[in-house]
């Protein structure tokens, strides 16, 4: 051939053309074979270890021996295959082909020529046939779903690990079996209608068949086949979908049904169904309970039976689940009854409007009469805390101008009182004098008042009858009034242990309250019972036995508003009062552990009812302590300490006026001094009336002590202007014979020496 086209033949050859000559390890290599090396034949010398260059590291050692091999043997063809490292370092699986065309004397090859021709998309293409057959084994094997392939007459070719979970066959049991021989498709007649299908349709898909397992239990399952050409044989790809737990779900979801056809029966709530207007589709039973409908209100707009008042805020937290489905707070409001009464109802509802099987609003709507009754109870007794804390922050500033203020008081009303006994009846300034007398007594009044029901003056307890205590109140207050008092009390109406003094004060304030809604005048009625709570109970009270008094008037009646604030200090609706007379009822009564209410229609009057604790017994007359006056007969020496001066000179005045001889001092240490004086002189005192509170100095409290360790028959009186003190309501546990409140007047302290004097010590 004529070496031109030899030439050409080479540069447009697929295949590259190598001799190598192995006496001078030179080779020549062809256009393509530059090509596909990316080497001139200019730029290298193209021989055994050029060759050896180009081969890639991982591939050169196996490539160089099998080479080495070849060349020992007689054998005068090799086809290696190798990666090839090109010029700009890029690889190429390369064919090779080599022919040994000579041979020395001795065998030994001294030619060889060959080809080599790129393999890449072949090998990439073997590659990914490799890891697409990886990809489909790992799939078939690792898939949840139950997976296998039979030949056309359904014996076993392969199945995955899910296959032997579902069934409990390993795949050595079942391979070449075929499922009739295993027993995992047993029915027969199930079998042959499903490759009918397969036969006439080329696929089954999800066909609702029964499989057994190893263990002999059957289980549901969703069958689906399709035939598949597997090298060349005609096979069955199957995928089976265990329905066991659908199965189950579905008898679940029967059950479910039925148990909630039950709840909507028996639920003591209303559930109901709504469409977007309102417009009721469905109500459980629960809404003939409540309401007293039936089936009525299907079809009617629900908020025509909602309360006026209540309609506004409904339709508003209605129209939010329809826009916000997620938002919907629980609404209050009142329900009409089919009776014509209204029922407190709360509701939640849920959007149920995109459910395609629901498609409305379901409410769910609660009695809460109860609980709104209960919720009352407690906020009439957050007001009462309330008003009890705003007692106590009063009662400290009571408290603290008290004792200054009885003190002051005790001056003007004794100095009045001694005045006029100085004065004959006749003169005219005996009648300014009564006035001032009088004015001074109310504004003790009022001061007593303020610490009642603001610090709570302790009560001074004893054994009472609350039906006399009325009938003295009812007598003293509507004298001169157009108040007609009417009593309905029992006749064996328990005794209780109180202050008489405290509880008259509350009984008095509660007619006056009475008579001042009625000036027209009017019928002002006092029941009276036992009564024995249990608990719990409205009134907070413990269980026992109590007293229980209605007072009862026809007046104007109180407002609702009003009724709130009714025991508030200084709260009044009547010009030129000073609104402390209910609070301090309302603080006597509580402070003798018992309760107070009240009741009222504006126009229609009022009722206040009073609970105070009883003993379960009538009162005797014997009960009552010794209230006359007694003379004592001779002079006393008498010891009065107080840190007032005016207090000081009126019981010394006073008391000298009534021929007794009287000494005095500031606090408690100077009088320890002058008693103890007085006993080593042999001229002991008859009676110490001492200060309880002496600001910078010893009390009373503190004075008698040392009093007493001097003279164990030391007869002592305390007197105080803090009546709340616990010494003035239980004197005798710290050694004291009597109590007096300042302020007081001479004749009042003129009886309670007189009383001491006859007592024993």
């Amino acid at each position: 051939m004529d070496e031109d086209v030899v030439n050409l033949l080479l540069q447009v050859a697929v295949e590259g053309f190598w001799d190598w000559n192995l006496e001078t390890d030179l080779a020549y290599l062809s256009p393509r074979f530059c090509e596909l090396t990316g080497y001139q034949s200019d730029e290298t010398v193209f021989n055994s270890a050029f060759f050896a260059s180009i081969i890639h590291p991982e591939d050169r050692e196996s490539v160089l021996t099998k080479l080495r091999e070849n060349l020992k043997s007689s054998q005068d063809e090799s086809t290696l295959e190798y990666r090839m490292i090109s010029k700009d370092s890029g690889l190429r699986w390369i064919e090779g082909r080599g022919v040994i065309v000579k041979r020395d004397e001795r065998g030994k090859p001294l030619r060889i020529i060959g080809t080599i021709v790129d393999i890449s998309h072949k090998k990439q293409a073997e590659k990914d046939l490799q890891e697409a057959k990886q990809l489909y084994e790992t799939l078939f094997r690792l898939s949840p779903e139950i997976l296998t392939l039979t030949s056309e007459d359904g014996r076993y070719l392969a199945v995955n690990s899910a296959h032997d979970v579902a069934t409990g066959y390993c795949s050595e049991e079942l391979l070449g079996r075929s499922w009739a021989q295993t027993g995992i498709w047993p029915d027969a007649n199930q079998r042959r209608q499903t490759i009918e299908m397969l036969d006439s349709a080329g696929i089954v898909h999800n066909a609702e068949v029964t499989f057994c397992r190893k263990s002999g239990e059957s289980f549901p399952a969703l069958l689906s086949m399709a035939r598949v050409d597997i090298g060349g044989k005609p096979c069955v790809v199957s995928v089976v979908r265990d329905i066991t737990a659908r199965k189950q779900m579905e008898q679940q979801l029967r059950t479910s049904e039925e148990w909630f056809r039950s709840i909507m029966a028996l639920s003591p709530d209303v559930i109901s169904l709504l469409d977007e207007h309102g417009v009721l589709v469905y109500n459980s039973p629960a809404a003939f309970a409540i309401h007293g409908y039936v089936e009525e209100l299907e079809g009617r707009n629900t908020f025509e039976l909602i309360h006026p008042d209540d309609r506004a805020a409904v339709g508003a937290a209605f129209e939010t689940l329809i826009n916000n489905p997620a938002e919907f707070t629980p609404v209050q409001y009142r329900y009409l009854n089919k009776d014509g009464s209204y029922v407190w109802m709360e509701a939640t509802g849920s959007n149920q409007l995109r459910n395609p099987l629901i498609k409305g609003i379901v409410a769910i709507s609660r009695d809460i009469s109860e609980r709104k009754e209960i919720e009352e109870q407690r906020l009439k007794l957050e007001r009462h805390l309330l008003q009890a804390q705003k007692l106590e922050s009063l009662g400290i500033l009571a408290g603290g101008i008290a004792h200054d203020f009885n003190n002051i008081l005790t001056g003007i009303m004794g100095n009045i009182s001694f005045a006029k006994l100085y004065m004959d009846p006749s003169e005219k300034a005996q009648e300014l004098l009564d006035r001032a007398e009088k004015a001074t007594q109310r504004a003790a009044d009022l001061s007593r008042q303020l610490v009642v029901f603001a610090k709570g003056g302790k009560p001074v307890k004893r054994v009472m009858s609350l039906q006399r205590a009325v009938g003295d109140a009812l007598a003293l207050t509507l004298t001169g009034t157009s108040v007609k008092g009417v009593t309905e009390i029992e006749e064996e109406l328990f005794a209780v242990e109180a202050d008489e003094g405290q509880i008259s004060q509350a009984l008095h304030n509660i007619i006056i309250n009475a008579v001042h809604a009625m000036p027209g005048g009017g019928r002002l009625v006092v029941q009276g019972e036992n009564v024995t709570l249990k608990s719990p109970n409205v009134t907070g009270l413990a269980a026992g036995s109590y007293v229980k008094l209605c007072f009862i008037d026809e007046g104007c009646g109180i407002s609702p508003d009003d009724q709130e604030r009714i025991f508030d200090p200084y709260f009044t609706t009547k010009a030129k009062r000073s609104g402390l007379g209910l609070a301090s009822s309302y603080a006597i009564v509580t402070n003798h552990g018992g309760h107070i209410t009240v009741s009222s229609t504006p126009g229609a009057g009022s009722t206040f009812t009073l609970y105070l604790s009883a003993l379960p017994r009538t009162f005797s007359e014997g009960e009552e302590r010794p209230n006359g006056s007694f003379g004592c007969g001779r002079e006393l020496n008498v010891l009065v300490m107080d840190d007032e001066e005016v207090v000081r000179d009126l019981v010394r005045i006073a008391l000298e006026h009534s021929g007794h001889k009287v000494e005095t001092c500031n606090d408690g240490e100077e009088a320890i001094s002058i008693y103890a004086a007085a006993m080593e002189a042999g001229n002991r005192f008859d009676v110490v009336i001492m200060d309880l509170t002496v600001p910078g100095g010893m009390g009373g409290s503190e004075g008698a002590r040392h009093i007493l360790s001097i003279d164990p028959e030391a007869k002592l009186i305390v007197s105080s202007g803090y009546s709340e003190d616990p010494v003035i309501s239980n004197y005798s546990v710290y050694g004291f014979c009597a109590a007096i409140e300042k302020p007081y007047k001479a004749d009042e302290l003129a009886s309670r020496l007189e009383r001491v004097l006859v007592s024993p010590r």
